[in-house]
Order: C-alpha cells, then structure tokens, then sequence
C-alpha cells in the first residue's frame, strides 16, 4: 500500500525492490467505483494513474485511497456524500477516476464501510465522512458528513475498521472501541443498543488487530487468541460481548465482509468460514462451515479480503489469489473456483483490499522486482513480538537495515540493532539487512 527506491531500498521488502507501487482495480465497475475513467468491468488488474499509493480500501459502490505523499483520494458513487467532495446532493456516478479531497498531506491509514469511511491522520486524530444513518462515524449524531470531519479531540487512534454498518477501532493504548448500528450486539458493549460515539468495550489492554463484519465483529489479542461478539458465526448463541472464539493462540490476522471470514495463523496457514454460497471461502467445496476451516494446505499466506462473492489472498512471494465468483473476484475467468487460482503472473504485489464486488491491490501491473541476493547469516530478533523495541543480532557486520510494514511502506532505515517500534502501528513487518560482504537476509517481526 508504496517509489522511486535508492540503493537502501534493495533491502525494503521481503526479497523484493518495488520501484513502482501503483494502484491497480478490477472487478464490477458499477457508478465508476474501479477509478479507471469508464464505467467497463474488468476482469484483469488494471492500473490507475502512474502514482504511488500507500493505502486503498472500497465500500459498496465506490473506493478512497491515500497515495505516497499523504494525500486524501476518492471515486465511484456519491449518492450519500461518501467521497468527502463536500457536495450535498450526491449523484450515483458521482467520479469515474480518483479526485483529491483537500490539501491535507497527513492522513495515514483508512477504513472503508458500505457508503461511509474513516481515516486515521498521521498525529493519531479521527475522521469520518459519508452515509451516517446507523450512526456508523461515531460523531455523535445520524446526520451524513459531506466532508472529512474530526470525530471526538482523541488523539490516540491507532486502527479502525469500517464494517457494514459499524465501526471497530484501537487506540494505542491497546483499548477497543465501537459505535454504530448494535444489531445482534455487534459493538460488544452489552446489549444491543446503538451508540453514536466511540464507546470503550470492556477494560482489556491487549488488543492488538480488529475486523468489522457484517453483523459481527472480530478482534485478535496480543497472545494471539481470536475473539468474536454479534451474530453468532458458529451456530451458537448470538454475543453481546467479545467471547474467545476455540482455543488457539496463535491467530494473527482476521478480516470479515458479508458474513464470510478469513483468518490467518502465525504458521502462515489461512483458515475461513460462514458463507460459501459460490465458493469463496476456497475450501473447495460450496459447504459453508461455522467453524474456522483450514484452506488448502500452504502456509504462506499474508492477508486476505473479500466482498459479496469473491475473495482474495495474498501470499509471501507477492502473488495475489482469487476464489469465488469469477466476475467479481477478477481471477482471469468469468467461471470462477472453489479453491484459491492465482491471479496473473505478477510477484510484485504488496497489499490487496476489497469492496463489495471489486478488488484493490498495490504493485502487481508496472511495478518492477529485483530478487535480492540471499545470505545464510540468521537474523535473531527480541523481543519477537515486540511491542516497545526490538534489538537485532546478528554475526556480520551490517552495511543499512530496513523494517518494512505489510503495506509495502518502510518505516524505518539504518543502523542502529535497538529500533524503538511503540509509534509503528500493531501488524506484521519484514526486517531486512544488507551485510557488507553484500549479502542480505530478511526476518518476520510482529509487532502487538
């Protein structure tokens, strides 16, 4: 989810040099939502613009990205004010091709529900725009934002996540907050009772990655345990409240769209289940479990997305999959499949997104790759998870370092073997080290 790299960036991805992280689309591209200028599907990632994104996420019937320099875009359907243009009476083909939203060069990371989106700004504040009427904003009444609009003074915002008609967030210092539509007890907060504000679920300090759903809500812990609260997901009782959902602690990701939910273990092994209607959960059948159920049996997962009918998992060697229906999830065939097919041929991808029936990916069409030479000298990092700092040993002398957050995006360069990580947002980050016998290595760190 990001340029043009100098010789230090040779080390800045997990075996790979992006010199390009161009935003591509595909997918259905009803009112526009692909941002290529038309109104014409596609079934093929195609590339928006020669810009460099960082983040890109979509909704319902349009898309919101930040691109390398901080700056706020949008497109698609504006029937509600969801692109942030300040318009008050929307239009359905509201813009064909992404339009900048005002001159701030601070946003960080975005969240995009059904027809609204939050952002978080480089000094940790909240902001929210577009469809309001489940209170989904937070900003304390049902009234639809045209524009982007502080939500509350906090500061302190790490993550968001925008669900159908929810929202799910982190501050840093590790709380869980909700506020929105409380159908099923989806907020976690006891009850279902709406709440227009951000509301503080439970006393827990350790959360570390959220997912808002449908009608239901996720969130992972730092010892790597899996919580769920809203409709039930296992065919149990609906919760009110977040209720450790088995017994493993060793989840590190978890995203949930339309009911279907995708995790992935620290192994590396992707798990799913709920709805399979066409398949897409890509277990191989159009059975739709209530239990988390492995998919194949590879274990190099990263991330997952997934709309209505389609899903896609990208992997460690930065090949994006696809599942479900075939239109929709852009796998090159109009026939789509039940097991995950890989998209294309590119290994250049860095992050994938998805809104209802389209997809959102950075790198993959444009961007170039070069294989870094390997090194057999072992990269020990410690703590691993991290959440204050992390010390780097090694038994060679080290020319530059490089943390790299799962968007692509370095967030770190140098020498030093303590790197303080607490500003570094909860997720996974790739190290790399360039030696000076000129050799190189990378290693996983997570930080929580």
């Amino acid at each position: 989810m990001k340029k043009t790299f100098t010789f230090c960036a040779v080390l800045c991805s997990l075996g790979i040099v992006h010199a390009q992280q161009y935003l591509n689309t595909w997918g259905d591209n009803m009112y526009g939502r692909l941002g290529t200028g038309t109104k014409t599907s596609f079934n093929t990632p195609q590339r928006i613009g020669t810009a460099n994104w960082v983040v890109a996420d979509g909704g319902e019937f349009f898309s919101a990205g930040i691109q390398a320099d901080g700056s706020l875009w949008t497109w698609g359907n504006d029937s509600d004010g969801q692109l942030g243009t300040g318009v008050t009476v929307g239009t359905a083909d509201g813009e064909l091709s992404p339009v900048h939203i005002g001159t701030d060069t601070d946003w960080k990371t975005l969240s995009v529900g059904s027809g609204f989106t939050l952002a978080i700004k480089t000094n940790g504040s909240l902001w929210g725009w577009g469809d309001n009427i489940d209170l989904a904003l937070g900003s304390g009444s049902s009234k639809d934002l045209y524009v982007p609009t502080q939500i509350g003074t906090a500061t302190d915002w790490k993550s968001v996540s925008a669900g159908d008609a929810h929202t799910i967030a982190l501050k840093t210092d590790g709380t869980l907050w909700a506020w929105g539509d409380n159908n099923f007890g989806k907020l976690g907060r006891g009850g279902t009772v709406d709440a227009s504000a951000p509301v503080q679920i439970g006393t827990a300090t350790d959360w570390i990655m959220v997912s808002a759903g449908q009608e239901c809500s996720f969130a992972i812990k730092a010892d790597g345990s899996l919580w769920a609260w809203g409709q039930s997901t296992t065919g149990g009782a609906n919760r009110d409240a977040p209720a450790q959902l088995g017994t493993a602690t060793d989840w590190k990701f978890i995203t949930s769209a339309n009911n279907s939910h995708f995790a992935i273990k620290t192994d590396g092994t992707l798990w799913a289940w709920g709805n399979n209607f066409v398949g897409q959960l890509g277990i191989g059948s159009g059975v739709s479990p209530i239990t988390p159920t492995q998919v194949g049996t590879d274990k190099d997962w990263e991330s997952a997305a997934n709309g209505y009918m389609h899903a896609v998992a990208l992997k460690k060697d930065h090949t994006i999959w696809g599942m479900g229906a075939g239109n929709a999830s852009a796998m090159s065939s109009p026939l789509g499949s039940n097991v995950p097919v890989k998209i294309g041929s590119a290994n250049t991808w860095v992050s994938i997104a998805s809104g209802n029936s389209h997809v959102l990916a950075i790198g993959g069409t444009g961007a170039t790759a070069v294989r870094e030479s390997s090194s057999t000298t072992m990269i020990s990092l410690y703590p691993n998870p991290s959440r204050t700092s992390v010390h780097i040993r090694v038994p060679a002398a080290i020319l530059n370092i490089c943390i790299r957050n799962m968007a692509g995006q370095p967030v770190y360069r140098g020498t030093e073997t303590e790197i303080p990580v607490a500003a570094y947002q909860p997720g996974i980050y790739s190290v790399g080290i360039i030696f000076q016998d000129g050799t190189s290595a990378t290693e996983k760190l997570i930080i929580d």
